[in-house]
């Protein structure tokens, strides 16, 4: 099974060094996934609005939409170091989180989170039998208080084009504000699965 980035609610991360397209497009090609989990919260075609909005600092309106090769590309030149450190914490390293991203936007489980005209974060997701499990990366600029609020009611969408499973995220950085960041949303402490917090968001209620 392919790596998963796991949802990541209050960790930051380091610059890749820049890259060309033809280098990602490369580099992707040539990677081999392993079987272990990669941390973080947890599409081609033209970009289409999800009807979700939520006013954010500086940058405007936050809305999600359909995530494309250059929202990836955007986000992953700016990547914030907690994503970073989360991913070393992980054992793996922000390209494998690229690549599973990446594969996970080709069968259309990516949304961009944009601020005005700013990418900030790319969220995705990859249904099992009991749950879906995100796979997460952002900038610095995602991690404020409005952006909390608006994922929210952003990852209940998710879950409701994941056919209401569980959702499940997790986190390798330890501290109050991750745990925090979780239970704001939504989400509830499942204990350890791999070294990792593991959270589930549990189905949404009827009506």
């Amino acid at each position: 099974m392919a790596d998963r980035v796991q949802l990541l609610a209050g960790v930051t991360t380091v610059h890749l060094l820049p890259k060309t397209r033809c280098d990602f497009a490369r580099d992707l090609a040539e990677r081999l996934c392993s079987d272990r989990p990669v941390s973080g919260f947890n599409l081609l075609g033209a970009p289409s609005t999800l009807g979700q909005t939520s006013h954010g600092a500086a940058g405007g309106e936050m809305r999600a939409r359909a995530a494309t090769l250059g929202d990836l590309e955007d986000v992953f030149h700016g990547l914030s170091k907690r994503m970073s450190d989360e991913y070393v914490a992980a054992g793996k390293d922000s390209k494998i989180a690229y690549d599973n991203l990446m594969m996970n936007l080709k069968e259309g489980r990516a949304h961009a989170l944009a601020e005005g005209e700013k990418t900030v974060a790319i969220i995705a997701w990859h249904e099992s039998s009991d749950a879906a499990d995100t796979l997460f990366a952002a900038q610095d600029d995602f991690f404020r208080a409005s952006t909390v609020r608006f994922c929210k009611r952003h990852i209940r969408h998710i879950q409701a084009l994941a056919g209401n499973l569980p959702i499940h995220s997790r986190s390798w950085l330890k501290g109050p504000d991750v745990a925090r960041w979780f239970h704001i949303i939504g989400y509830v402490e499942r204990g350890q699965d791999n070294g990792a917090n593991l959270f589930e968001l549990p189905p949404a209620r009827a009506g």
